[in-house]
């Protein structure tokens, strides 16, 4: 991945801070990695877009680097996730999301992926990240990330999300007139496509934001749909809804029959 979504002067100013924050902590770092990821890794950030950066090594070099980020940053919010500990930090009119994990948790949320055990969209964007994103920084033990997104995965997490694309819930909520429950329920729908639409490709997901731009490059099935629920832009009725359900129908028995044929190669 290049580092053409990232401007000059933002990337000048994130080495700094980054050579800053190393510097401050006291400590020799030998195990570290450094790796942009989010909008500007994916290619799709903009005007609003921060910086996310993932800090990766071993506990110590983290929990050292952790300290040295509080004294030498302006940090606005600090958390801690299932993955490791965050905060925002401002630093030269530059806003990061900065992330501190550790390589063990790294190397299990990897087996856990490969194994089957954890498939969820949280882990497969963390892994996402972990393989395409930006280095800017490398120092110690080699960092290299060897996903295996088998058919047998995709198969099993298709076959989780054909389940639950359904529109009976928005045939109930139009005959209500209650549209709040509509757009939730349209929401759940067009996630759904986005997740399959990933699959298809045989691709990670890697999360919804700017995903307008990706429908181009999804399976012209999904793709239709897709653009049909986009069409529609929130003015859903009782017509409309029988054609998104006779669209999702053919959608879904036709990956059915994929996968029913795949199985038997």
């Amino acid at each position: 991945m290049s580092l053409k979504s990232i401007s000059l002067n933002n990337y000048a100013t994130l080495k700094e801070w980054l050579n800053e924050v190393i510097r401050c902590s006291n400590q020799k770092i030998l195990n570290l990695h450094a790796i942009v990821g989010g909008s500007h890794a994916k290619g799709v950030a903009d005007f609003f877009s921060d910086i996310d950066l993932c800090l990766i090594g071993d506990q110590k070099s983290i929990d050292t680097l952790i300290m040295s980020v509080r004294m030498n940053s302006r940090v606005i919010i600090e958390d801690t996730d299932r993955f490791g500990h965050c905060c925002s930090v401002i630093f030269e009119g530059i806003h990061l999301d900065v992330h501190c994990i550790s390589l063990s948790v790294c190397k299990k949320a990897l087996i856990n992926f490969n194994s089957g055990k954890d498939l969820s969209n949280s882990t497969q964007d963390f892994l996402w990240n972990l393989a395409n994103g930006i280095v800017i920084f490398s120092k110690g033990s080699d960092f290299r990330f060897d996903i295996d997104l088998s058919q047998d995965i995709v198969r099993s997490l298709l076959s989780k999300y054909l389940k639950v694309l359904t529109i009976h819930k928005l045939d109930v909520y139009l005959s209500r007139n209650d549209t709040i429950q509509q757009w939730e329920s349209l929401l759940t729908i067009s996630k759904t496509l986005l997740n399959i639409g990933y699959l298809l490709n045989h691709e990670l997901f890697w999360g919804y934001k700017h995903s307008q731009q990706r429908i181009s490059s999804f399976d012209p099935r999904v793709r239709d749909v897709l653009s049909f629920l986009f069409s529609v832009k929130g003015e859903m009725d009782i017509e409309k809804s029988a054609i998104l359900k006779d669209k999702i129908k053919t959608l879904k028995e036709s990956i059915i029959n994929q996968l029913e044929s795949s199985s038997h190669e």
